[in-house]
């Protein structure tokens, strides 16, 4: 998948665009299609947002294949998500979970829940730990959040290697000490 195949795909007729800042991508699309899947567009559109104003959604921190697959998704009702890629999975997770499409949410919870453990990348599993336990009051997240520790603790072996791990104890201590009393219980 790639961002220009998007782009031909949703372009007849469009009235608002998916922009991914870091790379310039413009993703074309209908603000009926978005806003009928998902509470957020739906308010973000009929408000004084700035987005109904310019009819620009700028997805911060999203990648094009994230954004491919979301809109592959709203349109088609198709979840096609490269295999070996679950740090894409986790993205679409994020977005979905962020503008409230809860069909997306529960599908991406159970692919990620099921993919093998060896395929997800310890720097993916601490991803996941961290966005699973800001939402661990909602118990559907909990599986994800375990997932996540049974990875890291399976490669604790190799910890030091990944700059990810070291990287949260410099940018978030709090999340790191959780992820170590979560290993301890495991």
């Amino acid at each position: 998948m790639n961002a220009m195949m998007g782009k031909k795909r949703y372009d007849d007729d469009t009235d608002v665009t998916l922009v991914c800042p870091s790379t310039g991508t413009e993703f074309p699309c209908h603000k009926f299609i978005l806003s009928g899947q998902s509470e957020v567009f739906k308010a973000m559109f009929a408000s004084s947002w700035s987005e109904a104003k310019t009819n620009k959604v700028e997805l911060t921190g999203v990648q094009n294949m994230t954004v491919d697959a979301l809109l592959n998704y709203m349109y088609k009702g198709a979840l096609e998500i490269p295999f070996s890629r679950s740090d894409v999975a986790l993205d679409l997770l994020k977005v979905a979970h962020q503008y409230e499409i809860q069909p997306l949410v529960d599908k991406l919870l159970l692919i990620l829940e099921n993919e093998d453990l060896d395929k997800i990348p310890v720097s993916t599993a601490i991803n996941m730990f961290s966005f699973a336990l800001k939402l661990q009051d909602q118990d559907k997240f909990l599986g994800l959040m375990k997932k996540s520790v049974v990875i890291v603790k399976r490669n604790v072996k190799s910890l030091g290697d990944h700059p990810d791990f070291g990287d949260l104890f410099l940018e978030n201590a709090s999340l790191a000490k959780q992820l170590c009393i979560e290993i301890g219980k495991i």
